[in-house]
């Protein structure tokens, strides 16, 4: 080791390295600890370090190449798999708007987009619900419509003779007919002038009270009836004929039929947030068979009968106010039957401008 050479050691002594000029090398070196330290010293040729720096600057230009290729090819598909759900419920409410209430979202992850899915096909699922319930509800009041135009047969003319048979039948002293023919006079009266869907329950009692009167006289006081409503429900409003046809069916169903003298209790009353009536009589009762075949009928969806009996009249209650509402029958053969009738409480006014809707 000669001169110059130790003396450029000792120049870089504190880096512990060092470049030759001839031969061109790299000297780096380390010193041992202890007694007898050692100077280990390594030389590696510039030639050595060149191609070693030329391979990692040509690797990790290869290497980025490759990167900005595969993000290139793989780009569209990420993009895609993001997208394409959003695609989907973008053509699902496309097929909605143009009149396509059936079509759905395929929700095929649980990501943000799953959840949107759900979401729309759960609000699609409730508006063809409300379409449907709202439809069904049309259609029956139209159909109790027609049955009323049906059942009238020129109601004015039938009005206008029946007073006339009154006014005989007064002159001649005949008062069993004078009563039942103003009676029947009423109802028809009402039926001519009130076109609405809903009443007040002082009109719909009313009307009752007419239809007993008629009852009363027809089967010579053949039952007694009591009639108790509280007055707090006098103005509350109700479907129209909703009470009527259930009196009708305990007297031809179980008071008819029965031997000796019945009884009759109509009775309306306001509890929590609701409106229940009961109309109970001690007539011949229903058995089990048959009181099951009722309750079937009043949940069939179609009518089987030209009248509006109980199932016309549960269905529209469920149809205005909710499947919580409606019919409740109970019976048991030679002791009587008794009937609730369950609607919300609502002392809303009626309205022309309503036109008789009924509002809870």
């Amino acid at each position: 080791m000669d001169t110059d050479f130790r003396n450029q050691m000792a120049q870089s002594a504190k880096d512990r390295k060092l470049y030759l000029q001839n031969p061109k090398r790299f000297i780096t070196w380390n010193t041992t600890t202890g007694d007898y330290p050692l100077r280990v010293m390594s030389s590696i040729p510039v030639e050595l370090v060149v191609i070693n720096s030329n391979y990692i600057m040509v690797t990790t230009f290869a290497v980025a190449i490759g990167a900005i290729l595969l993000c290139l090819i793989l780009s569209p598909v990420i993009i895609g798999s993001l997208t394409k759900p959003l695609t989907t419920i973008v053509r699902t409410m496309n097929k909605v708007q143009d009149g396509d209430t059936q079509a759905r979202v395929a929700v095929k992850n649980d990501d943000e987009f799953g959840y949107i899915g759900k979401s729309l096909n759960s609000m699609l699922d409730n508006l063809n619900e409300l379409f449907a319930t709202n439809l069904e509800k049309q259609d029956r009041l139209r159909l109790a419509e027609l049955k009323a135009l049906y059942a009238q047969i020129n109601p004015h003319f039938l009005y206008n003779t029946l007073d006339s048979i009154k006014w005989l039948a007064k002159l001649n002293g005949v008062d069993d007919i004078v009563l039942i023919v103003s009676q029947l006079g009423k109802l028809l009266k009402n039926s001519i002038h009130n076109q609405k869907d809903s009443v007040r329950i002082s009109e719909e009692i009313s009307l009752i009270r007419n239809y007993l009167s008629i009852q009363k006289i027809r089967y010579s006081d053949k039952f007694d009836v009591d009639i108790q409503i509280e007055e707090t429900i006098l103005n509350c409003i109700v479907p129209k004929f909703i009470i009527q046809p259930i009196v009708e069916n305990a007297i031809i169903h179980g008071i008819e039929d029965k031997v000796g003298k019945a009884h009759l209790i109509i009775r309306g009353w306001h509890e929590e947030n609701k409106i229940i009536f009961e109309v109970k009589d001690d007539g011949v009762g229903i058995s089990g068979e048959k009181l099951d075949q009722i309750r079937k009928l009043t949940h069939a969806q179609t009518d089987n009968s030209d009248s509006i009996g109980i199932a016309n009249v549960d269905k529209r209650i469920k149809l205005y106010y909710g499947e919580e509402y409606g019919l409740d029958i109970k019976s048991a053969q030679n002791i009587g039957t008794i009937t609730y009738i369950t609607m919300p409480f609502s002392d809303a006014p009626l309205t022309e401008e309503e036109g008789g809707t009924v509002k809870s």
